[in-house]
This record gives structure tokens, sequence and C-alpha cells, in this order.
């Protein structure tokens, strides 16, 4: 369902896209690569349709080259998949290029720090 925002802060917005993805990790270091998997879904959607493929399978053969015990990408394929199209379906109107998320700890709670920008089709290399 396609959701209002008027001068969203990126955080929330990320935390409302993807914490039940996050969420499947339980400490800090296991919830970042969620959500840095949450990021590349983000980025990839504002790609246009037919360069989308393209970028997500560059992004899965460098993942397959970092990891190269994992034989199995479809699982990261689909779940790429499936935020990118929740990203189209419920914030598209939403152009921000997101550069860094972290998690951390902040005063006992877990904080989540964003950096984004405006997309502009010059930012590929960013994504």
């Amino acid at each position: 369902m396609k959701q209002e925002y008027s001068n969203p802060k990126m955080s929330e917005l990320l935390l409302r896209y993807a914490s039940d993805y996050i969420a499947m990790g339980v400490t800090l270091e296991e919830k970042q690569p969620y959500l840095d998997s949450s990021i590349l879904a983000w980025n990839l959607s504002l790609l246009p349709e037919d360069e989308r493929e393209e970028e997500m399978q560059a992004s899965l053969r460098k993942l397959e080259s970092l990891n190269p015990g994992s034989k199995n990408l479809e699982i990261p394929k689909h779940n790429l998949a499936i935020l990118i199209e929740k990203k189209l379906t419920e914030f598209p109107e939403i152009r921000k290029l997101i550069l860094n998320a972290e998690i951390s700890i902040v005063n006992g709670k877990e904080s989540l720090s964003v950096t984004s920008a405006d997309f502009q089709e010059t930012d590929l290399s960013n994504i």
C-alpha cells in the first residue's frame, strides 16, 4: 500500500520499509548485512526497470566473489526482488539514494543512522 510522507526522515522510512527483514539478525553484527541488503534493494529500485536486473546481477556476482563458499544466490536474489517491489509499491515517490546506514546502540537502545542524497540518474556508481 502506497503511503504518503511529508518531509520524511530516512531512518524512519528505512525502518518502515525493512524492519522485519533487518530483524532476522539477532545481534548488531548479524543485522548489518540485512540492513546492507535492504539498502541495495532500495537503491536498485531507483533505477529504470530495464537497468535494474543488470545491476542486481552485478551485485550478486560481487556478493558471490566476497563469499566464495556461497553457491546458492537464489535466496539473496529473491529477497532483493521482494524488497525492490515493496519499495516501488509503498514508497514510489521517495527518490533518495541511501549512501550509508549503520545500526548502533545509543543509550541502551538500537539506533539507525542513515546518510542519503537526492537521486540523480548519474548516481549509478553509488549503487
